[in-house]
């Protein structure tokens, strides 16, 4: 039995009666809020098709993390105390991915594959590489641009570092442009 999800999108069927973002995104209700007078309902229909569409979102990650009811019942602790929990636990999966490069020249595919590479926070991820190292390595996710391997305490990885077929949490990478 599915897990019970209280928050529902509003207006998402065909032809719902909203109207389109780049009229939407012009709405000076949106700095002022709707004026006394007759909205319409298309506009309305818009407001809150965007809001009921985040929170369905936010409740199903909180069931589909924790296994707890997402219950709209007009209290926030709850939701609260599970959101935390579905963010925990949702940063704590950690993903194995397989060396499919060279000695000194690792590559993996990620589930969700890169389009470019972080250039100021570097990445950290756990691969099981096939070969040891023999010197200064690099690493090339997702087809990307190789780029070298530092350690987390920020060295360049040197020679025998890692050996073959080991896995665990192998490196921080630096992207230096």
């Amino acid at each position: 039995m599915a897990t019970q999800n209280d928050f529902l999108p509003f207006a998402t069927g065909p032809g719902a009666n909203v109207v389109d973002q780049a009229t939407y995104a012009a709405l000076t209700a949106l700095a002022t809020g709707f004026l006394s007078g007759t909205a319409q309902s298309g506009q309305l229909s818009k407001v809150w098709r965007q809001s009921s569409i985040m929170s369905a979102v936010i409740a199903q990650f909180i069931v589909a993390q924790t296994g707890q009811a997402a219950v709209d019942d007009g209290t926030t602790p709850t939701l609260l105390a599970n959101f935390t929990k579905a963010v925990n636990a949702a940063s704590k999966q950690r993903v194995i991915l397989t060396d499919t490069g060279s000695v000194n020249a690792l590559a993996a595919a990620n589930t969700v594959p890169m389009t470019a590479l972080p250039t100021v926070s570097g990445i950290v991820q756990t691969v099981a590489v096939k070969v040891t190292n023999t010197g200064a390595s690099t690493y090339s996710p997702d087809g990307l641009a190789s780029r070298p391997i530092f350690g987390l305490g920020g060295a360049a990885l040197q020679g025998a570092r890692w050996s073959r077929m080991e896995s665990r949490l192998l490196f921080r990478m630096l992207v230096r442009c």
